[in-house]
Order: structure tokens, then sequence, then C-alpha cells
């Protein structure tokens, strides 16, 4: 968490702070999610929130998903040319479209944004409002309102992701900077006086909201003593303040104590890599296993951990197994081409692709990258498997992507490597770091894929690390 800045949010004896933030890092692909129990009110809703952003990138704020088509969501977002958008597409064809012309691009600023939608305003330009630093926004490079009483995927019964989308089979526009202060009100239409105020100097300042929430309300302030959390299950280590979950094998997370307010856990999900291709001359690198970090809100209650298994040459087409916990699921690597003279394995796609001598296998977006693309003729290479952070064959033709570093675990481990590919003459690659293999197992614990050799080569384990604070 990051501390908000006096200098932005002026604060005083009197006044009421806002004393913490949340950093969201694009390059981890961080963000909230929460589903709702059930519906709540899908016409009427508010959201407010101060944002400071870190760089000049589109990032979703804020998303309601529609999870068989991911695209047709409804999100408020800074779009890549700095203007904000309000896009609602609903459960119908009728939607909303609202593009700001003003462009947002002082990453020194805090901003209040708050959303107010009410389509049962007889007036279409009632029933969304935009406002910014207690200012409605009136000027659109694109304007198009909801039909009278259109529902929208916000607040129904679906993934909710704050600062990316986060449904299973899509992560795109991770947001890069701070968010605090985060409330949702469900069944009225609000106006910034009952976030914030007009200091003394013409500042737009925050103040602490004193009305209801709603079925499905929340808020998010995002301090020192929110989210305080107990829980069992899986090798429990201490890092400060936090305690640190570690599943290598299927079990069980279970909060034994959660706050009145919500509860948010830190989650790493990486599943198992995929098995190489069989080469006793060449052969594509296996791909490493899905990698999904962010944050995920839980109650007191089981949550069902899968550790994917890395993937066996062979069996069931090479691929890696899927690592579950809770919504959150990260798919399996993807298995590398297996030269002509020991058939029977195909590159496949996975959290990361095969690699192949004819084109790799495709990755999942927000879990990692494609295979690699070798060469045939005289003298075919085989490519190596995509990793977490990039596509294999980038460094080398034959070389596993690299993996993603991540620290929940209190220190600094790369997971999610590709596997290496192997060429005619028998010469190998190198395995992308994150446990990658080169003409061996991919590392059991990272997810890697595993890398192309005369014999069976299988990817590695995966693993679910789930991080708290519980002082």
């Amino acid at each position: 968490m990051a501390l908000i800045q006096s200098t932005a949010i002026p604060s005083g004896a009197t006044d009421y702070e806002i004393d913490q933030s949340l950093r969201f890092n694009d390059d981890d692909s961080a963000y909230l999610s929460r589903t709702p129990a059930s519906a709540g009110n899908r016409k009427t809703y508010t959201f407010s929130c101060w944002i400071k952003r870190s760089v000049d990138t589109g990032g979703q704020i804020f998303v309601g998903e529609n999870t068989s088509t991911p695209s047709n969501s409804d999100y408020l977002q800074f779009q890549s040319n700095n203007k904000l958008r309000f896009f609602q597409n609903g459960a119908s064809s009728t939607y909303a479209y609202l593009q700001t012309n003003q462009v947002f691009r002082d990453s020194s600023a805090w901003y209040n944004i708050v959303l107010a939608v009410d389509t049962t305003q007889s007036t279409a330009s009632n029933r969304v409002k935009i406002y910014i630093n207690g200012i409605q926004i009136t000027s659109f490079a694109t304007e198009t309102y909801p039909n009278q009483h259109t529902e929208s995927y916000i607040n129904s019964n679906v993934p909710h992701g704050i600062g990316a989308q986060s449904a299973a089979s899509s992560l795109s526009s991770s947001m890069d900077g701070y968010l605090g202060e985060v409330n949702f009100i469900d069944g009225q239409a609000l106006t910034p006086t009952d976030f914030g105020e007009t200091g003394d100097y013409g500042e737009w300042k925050p103040i602490e909201y004193s009305g209801t929430y709603g079925t499905n309300g929340f808020y998010l302030p995002f301090n020192t003593t929110q989210g305080i959390i107990a829980a069992t299950g899986g090798t429990i280590t201490t890092d400060g303040d936090y305690k640190i979950h570690t599943f290598t094998s299927s079990g069980t997370f279970t909060p034994t104590t959660v706050p009145t307010s919500a509860a948010y856990v830190q989650y790493l999900v990486v599943a198992g890599g995929g098995a190489a291709g069989r080469g006793y001359h060449w052969g594509g690198g296996g791909g490493a296993g899905g990698m999904r970090e962010g944050y995920l809100e839980v109650s007191a209650q089981g949550y069902s951990i899968t550790v994917g298994a890395g993937g066996v040459f062979g069996t069931n087409g090479g691929q890696g197994g899927n690592s579950i916990f809770s919504s959150i699921t990260s798919t399996g690597g993807g298995a590398g081409q297996s030269g002509h003279e020991q058939g029977g394995q195909t590159a496949t796609t996975g959290g990361s692709g095969g690699g192949a001598v004819g084109t790799g296998a495709a990755g999942i977006a927000g879990q990692g990258f494609a295979g690699g693309t070798g060469t045939g003729g005289l003298n075919p290479h085989g490519g190596g498997g995509g990793g977490a952070s990039e596509a294999g064959s980038t460094d080398a033709i034959m070389d596993g992507g690299d993996g993603r570093e991540s620290s929940i675990s209190g220190s600094s481990v790369v997971y999610a490597g590709g596997g290496a590919g192997r060429r005619e003459d028998q010469a190998n690659g190198t395995g992308g770091t994150g446990g990658g293999g080169s003409a061996a197992n991919g590392t059991d614990g990272l997810g890697g894929g595993g890398g192309s050799a005369s014999g069976n080569t299988n990817g590695g384990s995966g693993v679910v690390i789930i991080k708290y604070r519980y002082q």
C-alpha cells in the first residue's frame, strides 16, 4: 500500500483524511475481484474512487463482466489516449458509450471520479453522469446513452474487477496507478457532494460517505486495519505483518476470522507446465503453466485449491494441469511438438503455448504467451515454449520464453518459464527463467515447461500462494 500525499488531497486537523491507497502495477496484472452472491439493482448504482495514474496507458478502473464475451463487459476505464470512457453493454443490444473530450495526463494529480447510473430516468442524458473532482462532464467525443430501464452487467451475479478485467478467459487493460477511498452504492444514483467538498482554496477534497450501501454495495478504504484475517491450509509462513499460505499440492484454504468490512487476499496461481515434444533430433519446448496474480474477496468458508500437475509426454496430449483458487483458474501449459521420427504429440495451446517447427501454439492473454515458431528444411529447429512474460523463441529460436517475477512469497521468485526446443543436430536451446527445462523436465512448483530431448521430458507442477495481513 502507498500513502496518499497531503499535497494531492489537502488535510488538516478537522478534515477527513485518506491515509492509504492501493498500488496497481500493470506489469503484475494485479486487480481486485468479487462476485456478488446475487444480483442487486442493475439499473441504479454509483461508483466513486480517488485515482492517481502512474503512466499514460489505458486501464480498467471498474468492470462488471460478460463472462461469455468478455469484450462486451460493462466498464469504466482510462484509454491509451488519456480519455475517460464508460461502456455499458448490458444484457441487450442497447448500450451506453461515453468518451470524454477531456484528457487526463497529469500523473502527479489525484482525481475523484464519480459514476452515477440510473436508467429509470426519462431523460436520456440523466441516465449516466460522470463527475471529475466535483464537476459533471458534459463534453463527450462519443455520447450514447442507454435505453430507459436498461440493465447492466455491473451489479449482476458476475465477476466484478477493480484494476483490470478478471474473467478467467481474459485479463486485459490492467491499470497502473493508485486507488483510494472506493465506494460502490447499490440502488442509488448519487452526486459528488456525497463523497467530497470544495476546500478553502477551491480544491476538491474527500469527505466521509455517511449513507447506506444497499445489498451489494461496499467500501474499500485500504487502511492498515482493513482485512485482518486468520486462516488455515497449506504451508504457512510469516513475512512481517503478513501470513503466506503455499500450496504445492491440492488442499483447502479456510479463512477462520475475517473483518466485517470487505476482506481481500493476494494470490498467485500458477498451472502445471506442458511436456516437451520428444525428438531424437528436434522437438518443441513445452509451454509454461498459466500465471495469474491479483486480489480476491474472501469470507469465512473453505476454498478448494487445485494445484496442476506438470504435463506428461504421451498422456493427455502432454498438456499441463490447471491450477484453481476459488473463481481463479490458471490454464495448464501447452505441449511442445514432437519430431517427425518421434510422432504422437502436436503443439497445443495453453496458459503459455507449446513450441513447434511450424507456428507455435497460442497462449492465453493475461496468463502467458505463445510458443516459438521454429524452422523446417534440412536442419529443423523446434521453437521454445512460451513463458509468462514473453513468447518462446524471443531470445533465440530454440529458447523458452522467460517467466515473470513475483514477491508474494516474501522473496523475489520467477515463475512460469517456457521449455527449450531442440534442433536436428541435437543441440538444445536454453529454458526460460522461471523453471523452463533445457533437455530436462520443467521445475516443479514453478510451472516450467519441459525442454525437448531424445527422451521424455515433462512439465513442472504449479503452485498456489495466498497472502494476507494478519496483524
